[in-house]
């Protein structure tokens, strides 16, 4: 599975939806501007965020986004499902195992092992995580200095 354009834009969008909706709803020009990512292409990022209901629209004059529910409660793994579609390396089709040799059985079974493991650890990073990782790079960013 690789994860697309839309993907990556869509963590980049809610992480600055994060970061500065408490001083308001957030613009796209404005996370445009400070992303460096076109905003026609992130009509179609907000479009299903919307949808699902991780991001909320506000209308009006002082309009734009904000986060639909807490940080804490927005993972990775609900991200990757709204843009992506769920995480897989095998057919959904139900296998019929006792039908297949043993190599087939000990290779399905990998990647099975393996899709468990990655949704895993998609479902256990937050959107708060994020915003704790962006702070303790800013702060050591704030640290180094040129004399």
């Amino acid at each position: 599975m690789k994860i697309t354009t839309k993907g990556r834009y869509a963590l980049q969008l809610l992480l600055e939806v994060a970061l500065h909706q408490n001083k308001g709803p957030v613009t796209l020009s404005d996370i445009a501007l400070r992303q460096g990512i076109s905003q026609p292409y992130l009509w179609h990022v907000v479009t299903p965020l919307t949808t699902a209901g991780i991001l909320r629209v506000k209308r009006g004059s002082q309009g734009g986004y904000v986060l639909a529910r807490e940080p804490k409660e927005i993972s990775i793994k609900d991200i990757v499902n709204v843009l992506e579609g769920s995480v897989s390396f095998v057919s959904s089709e139900k296998v019929q195992e006792e039908n297949q040799g043993s190599i087939f059985k000990v290779t399905h079974g990998v990647w099975l092992e393996l899709e468990e493991k990655i949704v895993k650890i998609l479902s256990s990073i937050t959107l708060a995580d994020l915003i704790e990782r962006y702070r303790e790079t800013e702060s050591i960013e704030s640290l180094n200095f040129n004399i």
